[in-house]
């Protein structure tokens, strides 16, 4: 298992699990909903360890404003390796005098999310692509994630006693599981971006 954005033995906790016993239906649970808490938001929280290219058709992306254009990226977690590159016809051009937004970012474990070119225009044609060479993700996982990810683990692990979508007994009546969580929809709502191009 790689990327959940909890251990086990937090959500082992968090659930009163203290044996070992369902230790392998745990870790799928943490891990689907890891995934699922990325679709949700239309991001992911993990960094990479390594850096990677992705190419934007600028038309897409561009940000007019009057202190220089925003080109809006994919989550970067960190400026070591970022490489930003353009290219008008059919020979990409190294770009340097760019600043990452939002301003000190990584610092507050927060993504770089925009690149600006001051005073300027990134290309001369809407049909112009950016290359950028990045780490891409979070620097460090949001506390709101986390919580998200153990509330809706949990849930996942309740499953197993409630394959037909309700809990609870005949003395104390049966309640029907609701597809989204409101405590879960509340913790992730501040990170979900619209799409982009």
């Amino acid at each position: 298992m790689a990327n959940e954005y909890t251990s086990l033995e937090l959500l082992k906790e968090f659930v009163g699990e203290k044996t070992d016993t369902f230790n392998a239906l745990l870790g799928q649970c943490l891990t689907t909903a890891s995934r699922a808490i990325d679709a949700h938001c239309r991001r992911r929280f993990y960094a990479d360890d390594t850096v990677s290219e992705r190419t934007y058709r600028l038309g897409d992306r561009l940000v007019y404003e009057a202190d220089g254009d925003l080109i809006i990226v994919d989550d970067i977690s960190s400026v070591d390796g970022l490489v930003v590159e353009i290219r008008n016809d059919s020979s990409w051009r190294t770009i340097e005098d760019y600043r990452t937004e939002p301003d000190n970012a990584v610092a507050h474990n927060q993504p770089i999310t925009y690149l600006r070119l001051p005073g300027s225009n990134w290309a001369i044609s809407l049909r112009a692509e950016a290359r950028v060479t990045a780490k891409w993700g979070w620097p460090a996982v949001p506390d709101q994630v986390v919580q998200a990810t153990l509330l809706q683990a949990a849930r996942l692990f309740k499953r197993k006693d409630s394959v037909g979508g309700t809990v609870g007994n005949e003395e104390f009546g049966f309640l029907r599981i609701t597809r989204v969580d409101p405590d879960v929809e509340s913790l992730l709502r501040p990170f979900v971006i619209r799409s982009v191009g």
